[in-house]
């Protein structure tokens, strides 16, 4: 949400039935943050990313293993690596 206007401009980045957790990883230089939730396509939790500064829903992130369960994600300080727990659990 746009809190520096004088009236609040509320975005919407995900919209489903299904809970996400609260582990957000805001990219350093600002325009990226990755989350996971559970990817009703595949049974399993995923990292999903959006970009806070424009109105489009979260996507899920390339190239991480879609038949784990992909959780708990952190930028590297330079921003080119994400670090991640993933696992069958």
């Amino acid at each position: 949400m746009n809190t520096t206007g004088k009236t609040p401009e509320p975005r919407e980045h995900y919209s489903r039935s299904k809970p996400v957790n609260a582990d957000f990883a805001w990219h350093p230089k600002g325009n990226r943050v990755v989350f996971f939730m559970m990817c009703v396509e595949r049974s399993v939790m995923q990292l999903c990313e959006f970009d806070p500064g424009k109105p489009k829903p979260s996507t899920r992130v390339n190239g991480q293993d879609e038949t784990r369960n992909n959780t708990d994600v952190s930028w590297s300080p330079d921003g080119r690596q994400l670090f991640v727990v993933s696992g069958d659990y």
